[in-house]
């Protein structure tokens, strides 16, 4: 069905296209092509081990390069059609460092939505999985006020979208707006020398916004497969992940933090947060954060914590031109060992309670 969903979106998002010159005089078709994008470069200070963002990026700065573009650096593209009102279709494609250590389009969005009312809708197709405050633009550097979601929590369930359906609803209590969204699918993904499937995905999500204040509370489920280099390592393990934001921003500064709960029957149950805070002088943005993940208790199986570790980051924004930034931060990260999922390819001389500075540079542009 996905698969159909998916080719019936392309479809209607190519009639759109090329029935764009005459929206205007229709007054039924409109459609909109935007971009984004970000230059990245990540040095290391531990040559020992590979950092990198994702569990699908087979190296990074530190062992293979001292300093490496492939951990930040993305271009992506985004069509949207829109018929009467009520029907739209989007694509977004993204090129990022992949599990085969290529650069190859991946089509990160593919989606039909039918709005029912100014406030209820239904989409089917690929669909970007809500699972952060965050999530709908974890790839647009310039949305971020940091280089990148916080690892510490990104890495309890670094999956970006699902093939399947979902539908929202929203509704106003005075000055605030709620919305409720509730969604199925599934997930097929490539990791180095291995694969990563989820399956049996449902979750709900609500989303407050009142003025500057926003919160963010989701619950997810799902059952996944993961194989790498010919091992199976869990088949159909079930998952569950509750996750708490909350963002307030008036203007001339920020204070936003995330917190989530991922239980794994055979990985053990883990734990992960940040807390970031931010002040605007002009086009320049200074910001601190912590972040924090560990696992509270073993699971099933006989290996030890995957991720555990926290950070200090430092870092300063700088809007220098319209749909522009340049970011420059500082990661200070405290090892608890032994195994790291940021800090692959580790050498014989990889030291697991190690500190670790990791400097970002980048820059984030939208057209």
């Amino acid at each position: 069905m996905s698969v159909r969903v998916l080719l019936a979106a392309l479809s209607i998002v190519a009639v759109l296209n090329s029935t764009g010159a005459h929206a205007i005089d229709a007054g039924n078709f409109d459609y909109s092509f935007n971009g984004f994008g970000t230059a990245g470069v990540v040095h290391s200070s531990d040559s020992q081990a590979d950092f990198t963002v994702n569990f699908k990026q087979p190296t990074g700065a530190g062992f293979t390069h001292s300093w490496s573009v492939t951990p930040d650096s993305k271009l992506g593209a985004q069509l949207t059609g829109s018929y009467r009102e009520r029907l739209s279709a989007v694509v977004q494609v993204v090129s990022q460092y992949q599990s085969d250590g290529t650069y190859k389009p991946k089509l990160e969005w593919a989606n039909l939505k039918y709005q029912i009312t100014p406030d209820a809708d239904i989409r089917a197709g690929r669909i970007a999985l809500p699972t952060f405050m965050y999530s709908d633009s974890v790839n647009v550097g310039y949305s971020l006020p940091y280089v990148r979601i916080p690892l510490e929590i990104y890495f309890q369930l670094p999956i970006t979208n699902s093939d399947g359906l979902d539908g929202s609803y929203r509704f106003h209590v005075g000055d605030a707006t709620t919305t409720v969204q509730a969604y199925l699918g599934r997930f097929n993904s490539e990791v180095p020398y291995g694969y990563y499937n989820a399956h049996k995905l449902r979750g709900v999500v609500t989303t407050v916004e009142d003025d500057a204040l926003t919160v963010h509370v989701s619950y997810q489920v799902l059952h996944y497969d993961f194989g790498q280099s010919g091992v199976v390592y869990d088949t159909d393990d079930p998952q569950s992940v509750l996750s708490l934001g909350a963002s307030y921003d008036p203007g001339k500064w920020y204070v936003q933090g995330e917190w989530v709960r991922a239980p794994d029957d055979q990985l053990g149950l883990y734990y992960g947060g940040y807390l970031f805070g931010g002040y605007r002088i002009g086009k320049l943005t200074g910001y601190v954060g912590y972040a924090r993940t560990y696992r509270a208790r073993p699971g099933s199986v006989d290996i030890a914590a995957i991720i555990d570790q926290r950070t200090n980051t430092l870092g300063l924004r700088w809007d220098f031109a319209r749909h522009f930034d340049a970011k420059v931060q500082l990661d200070r990260t405290v090892l608890h060992g032994p195994l790291d999922s940021s800090f692959i390819n580790q050498q014989p001389g990889f030291d697991p309670l190690a500190t670790v500075n990791v400097l970002s540079l980048a820059v984030d542009f939208t057209w």
